[in-house]
């Protein structure tokens, strides 16, 4: 049987599927499929799994997971901003891209930022991990990044607490280097399983570029802003 989890995760631009503000009459969603099982999740306490009566402006996640015995198969993933909002960022510049304008700088685009649910039944949470233009296999492709350049910046994997090494130890070219020489930096994309083994508050990941130059970036704020939608604050050291 092949089972494929329907994941709607982008950062910043991707608030799983949000109906609001109108009456809008469609298909039943719960019963549409005939030929595959469609088990719907509690992956948010905005999550709708059964009927739900809900109020202009009152906004609803569907997150479901589908199997089928078919081997051939297609998923299609809706994604509210139309690629929009950004989730690409350039380590050396400190600007940020959507997919929308990406392609066109993705000469200096070091890495693009991804969520999913943990699925948790009580207690969901995000997990945030970043990937490389150049990493081998894209992890978020709902995105065709195929045709983009690459630059091969490498990363550590995710480390908690390092607000204060931050802010006191990374604090000249020469001591970045060395608290990223004392991690290894191998990975074009973050693997995180657990809210808490990715991208969180207070965390920071190394990184070595193509020039060579060595880096810390720490997440300042790894939240939702006004409007719901996932929200990062990001700070950068990187050798000159």
């Amino acid at each position: 049987m092949k089972t494929k989890n329907i994941q709607k995760v982008l950062l910043a631009t991707l608030a799983i599927f949000s109906f609001a503000s109108c009456k809008k009459e469609s298909q039943n969603i719960f019963n549409m499929f005939n030929d595959v099982t469609v088990t719907y999740n509690a992956s948010s306490p905005l999550s709708v799994v059964d009927y739900k009566n809900v109020n202009d402006g009152d906004s609803v996640y569907v997150d479901f997971t589908i199997n089928s015995a078919k081997e051939d198969m297609y998923s299609y993933t809706v994604e509210r901003s139309g690629g929009a909002e950004p989730s690409f960022f350039s380590l050396s510049t400190g600007r940020s891209f959507s997919y929308t304008n990406g392609q066109a700088n993705s000469a200096s685009i070091d890495f693009g930022i991804y969520r999913r649910s943990d699925n948790h039944p009580t207690n969901p949470q995000w997990i945030y991990n970043l990937y490389s233009i150049a990493a081998p296999t894209n992890p978020f492709s709902i995105y065709d990044v195929s045709s983009w350049q690459k630059r091969g910046t490498l990363f550590s994997a995710p480390i908690t607490s390092q607000v204060n090494p931050f802010l006191y130890n990374a604090v000249s070219g020469s001591t970045i280097e060395a608290l990223a020489k004392a991690r290894t930096i191998n990975l074009t994309a973050t693997t995180a399983t657990t809210a808490a083994t990715g991208l969180a508050n207070g965390s920071a990941v190394f990184f070595l570029t193509p020039e060579g130059k060595y880096g810390m970036l720490l997440f300042n704020a790894v939240t939702s802003d006004y409007d719901k939608k996932p929200f990062m604050n990001v700070s950068v050291k990187i050798q000159r």
